[in-house]
């Protein structure tokens, strides 16, 4: 049995910035931008750790009458990133009893690598 002595390494990496979350549509009348309350830990709009609750609620407020759009930028929140790194290794074996071109290969892949977890957009 002739064997390719060469394992090929195949790494795939993927990386992503996060979503815009506010897409504005004027044609529906309910409020979808919110006011921005501000005060204090609002220098940032997101808990970036907790996935449960990603913005922080208590920065925004609802405008007053609802049906008015808030004062919230267009395009302000960014939602959670992607990153996934997946490898894989393979091996060749070319068996000449069978044909020349007859091919075994031996192959085993790991995916999430890095073992971090992604979530959805918001």
């Amino acid at each position: 049995m002739a064997s390719d002595l060469r394992f090929h390494l195949v790494p795939a990496f993927g990386r992503m910035t996060g979503e815009l979350q506010h897409r504005a549509q004027p044609e529906v009348n309910y409020i979808d931008v919110p006011n921005l309350a501000g005060g204090s830990g609002c220098g940032s709009l997101v808990n970036s750790g907790n996935p449960i609750r990603y913005f922080k609620s208590q920065c925004f407020t609802v405008p007053n009458p609802i049906t008015v759009h808030g004062n919230l930028g267009s395009n302000t929140l960014i939602g959670p990133g992607f990153l996934n790194f997946d490898f894989s290794v393979f091996k060749n074996n070319y068996i000449k009893r069978v044909s020349n071109t007859f091919n075994l290969q031996f192959r085993t892949e790991f995916f999430n690598v890095l073992n971090r977890a992604n979530f959805a957009a918001c």
